[in-house]
């Protein structure tokens, strides 16, 4: 089940959607940071 919540309610752990439609995920890790896989072929930004 995904739930939508704000920024402030992240917790470590927590799933990061991104794009309309929905074309990339990372995780949430803390202090407002998270951690994804750059697309293939090119190195994250």
């Amino acid at each position: 089940m995904v739930v939508p919540v704000s920024r402030a309610e992240l917790q470590p752990g927590d799933l990061v959607f991104s794009y309309s439609p929905i074309s990339h995920v990372g995780l949430y890790v803390s202090n407002g940071q998270m951690v994804h896989a750059s697309a293939s072929g090119r190195p994250a930004p």
